[in-house]
């Protein structure tokens, strides 16, 4: 009953303390079809069997939307929201110490997984889910997760709790149908929540978004309303490309229906890439190798690390594979298993000769086990090693790239 009433005068006493247009855009009337096919995915992944708590994905939700993060303190420019209460919850300044929209809460019902994620009773649960198809071998999104828990209720059972649920082949954890939660501090197994990042907890994940009361963040309306928040972090998992899996993005209080929650995910991000790249540097400020003096480092990467992968390398350009630069390039490469990028360091050769400007044209090709193509190209030009003489009895430069200061 304390925390009901102190909640209710802070709300009241903050009503009417700024008016203003907020920098943080929110519109949760758009469906929720749209915002997943238009505005959550990226590349590589094919959705179906959309619902918004086991609603129809065709409707609009007040609990669901997008987001313009452009002037605000998010951290993302764009993407989707799901909150414990209705969107419009985190529209700033942070000018009230312990806002719900709408007051007292929606009603609703919790979660189970959330329930068990959070270790207590759960409420005004918002429920994302759909099934997709990966084209790679790896599912990545950013997203970051706010709440007007912080930081009076971090450690005092009322741990506002979200999760990324996730299940389907090579994924096994204790949530139904033996889903993950991939919400994770960074580098470890543990759940981001707000007991488990805050000031003091994983700090290097926290930003601390004002009291309520304090400015600048109680007037300035680049802060968002929710006290705390985390940094952009990454949720990911490497899966298998080809086969179906299922998502459950959820949000609920915990402990009781007050005090709202939310979960930001950037637009786009949801990804699941196959495209190899091929990204060349040279030691030079002006891109080219000089024979002699200048090398140039050749990196191959690829989404995920899941399996070793074989990639064809065919070498074209005027300049002669193995005789104008060493080492010669391979017609192959594996990247194995839990390895992202290969790099090989290529030298041109000093031949005496004038031969003008020629060309390296590397192109790598790689064909996942879902039979799709990525190809790559990057290119790059040696031009002759041109000696500087300098009449001077103490300097001579060596290199064409050689400077005097």
């Amino acid at each position: 009953m304390e925390r009901v009433k102190r909640i209710a005068a802070a709300t009241a006493a903050c009503a009417c303390a700024f008016i203003g247009n907020a920098q943080l855009v929110v519109n949760n009337t758009i469906t929720v079809a749209d915002l997943v096919q238009n505005v959550l995915l990226g590349g590589g992944v094919t959705v179906s069997n959309l619902t918004f708590n086991g609603q129809s994905a065709s409707q609009a939700y007040v609990q669901i939307g997008s987001f313009d993060g452009t002037n605000c303190n998010v951290g993302m420019n764009t993407g989707i929201m799901l909150s414990s209460g209705d969107i419009n919850v985190a529209l700033g300044p942070n000018d009230n110490s312990g806002d719900t929209e709408p007051l007292g809460g929606l009603g609703t019902p919790g979660d189970v997984d959330l329930d068990q994620a959070s270790n207590s009773n759960t409420f005004d649960a918002a429920v994302l889910e759909f099934d997709f198809i990966p084209a790679g071998d790896s599912l990545s999104f950013n997203y970051v997760f706010a709440s007007e828990e912080y930081l009076e209720f971090v450690n005092a059972g009322f741990n506002d709790v979200f999760g990324f649920f996730l299940s389907g082949p090579g994924i096994s954890g204790p949530y139904q149908n033996n889903a993950a939660n991939i919400a994770l501090v960074p580098n470890t197994t543990i759940p981001v929540s707000i007991d488990n990042v805050n000031d003091v907890t994983n700090p290097g994940y926290y930003v601390d978004n004002g009291d309520g009361f304090t400015p600048p963040n109680s007037t300035d309306p680049q802060y968002i309303q929710f006290d705390g928040l985390t940094t952009v972090l990454t949720a990911s998992a490497l899966v298998e490309c080809g086969q179906t899996y299922h998502i459950k993005i959820a949000i609920a209080d915990a402990g009781d229906p007050i005090l709202d929650s939310g979960v930001f995910i950037e637009g786009g991000s949801f990804t699941s890439p196959n495209a190899i790249s091929i990204d060349i540097t040279t030691e030079s400020s002006d891109g080219v190798m000089t024979e002699g003096c200048t090398d140039a480092l050749f990196t191959i990467s690829r989404p995920g690390s899941a399996d070793d992968i074989d990639i064809t390398i065919q070498v074209s350009g005027s300049a002669t594979n193995g005789v104008d630069y060493v080492p010669a390039l391979p017609a192959t490469i594996t990247l194995p298993s839990g390895q992202s990028s290969v790099s090989f360091p290529v030298s041109p050769v000093e031949d005496g000769l004038s031969e003008g400007p020629e060309s390296i044209i590397l192109s790598a090709t790689f064909v996942n086990a879902c039979g799709d193509t990525s190809i790559s190209v990057d290119s790059v030009q040696i031009i002759d090693y041109v000696p500087i003489l300098l009449q001077t009895e103490d300097l001579s430069l060596d290199c064409s790239d050689d400077s005097v200061l």
